[in-house]
């Protein structure tokens, strides 16, 4: 596949997207919380405490960047 070099450096200067930035600011929140429950927070949770914290995101966002971030909580032994 061929690009013009007009193109791909357009791409690669181009600011980060408004999503990407409030993503890279939830990637903080979402390990801070993590961190501080002793890796046991999973995805609904940790929507919770970032809701308690004043911090307005949906959980399945919460979801999507734990998932890309590979991290999950703790699941009840049996």
């Amino acid at each position: 596949m061929q690009i013009a070099p007009s193109t791909y450096y357009a791409a690669k200067n181009r600011p980060a997207s408004a999503r990407a930035v409030r993503d890279a600011f939830l990637k903080n929140e979402i390990l801070r919380v993590h961190r501080d429950s002793g890796g046991t927070y999973g995805a609904r949770r940790i929507w919770r405490q970032l809701q308690d914290d004043g911090i307005q995101v949906a959980r399945c966002t919460v979801e999507r960047l734990m998932r890309n971030m590979g991290i999950s909580g703790r699941r009840p032994t049996q």
